[in-house]
């Protein structure tokens, strides 16, 4: 193999593991990765673009916030305490492996304002299993 490509490739490697590793953060770690993509007042079009991009199964819904951050066993939350939301972005982000026979399924929610900024991101991270 060329030497000179041999930077590039474990760039390459480093930047799928860094990506890869988002899902594997708690709540807080993964909804501060998402602010520092989609910040506090993005457009929604924006962030669709962005959630599009990613692959990322997504739907508009309506929000029955203002939820508070929690961690309990099997469940870890983040955000969502804004109160001024009338519209809502849920994504389903992926799941990661705990054991052979559970998973944590991770959901990520824009929220946005009646100018269609956003306002907050609230994220759900569920472990599921037998």
């Amino acid at each position: 193999m060329d030497s000179r490509r041999h930077p590039y490739l474990l760039l390459l490697g480093a930047l799928c593991f860094l990506q890869g590793c988002m899902l594997h953060q708690s709540a807080v770690g993964i909804r501060r990765s998402l602010l520092s993509r989609t910040p506090v007042g993005t457009p929604y079009k924006t962030v669709e673009a962005y959630v599009q991009s990613k692959g990322w199964d997504w739907e508009a819904t309506s929000w029955n916030g203002p939820y508070r951050s929690e961690k309990s066993r099997g469940y870890q939350s983040a955000g969502g305490s804004a109160t001024n939301v009338s519209k809502k972005m849920r994504t389903y982000l992926g799941d990661t492996a705990v054991f052979p026979f559970f998973q944590w399924q991770i959901s990520g929610y824009w929220l946005f304002d009646n100018k269609n900024e956003l306002v907050d991101i609230y994220v759900s991270k569920r472990e599921m299993g037998p």
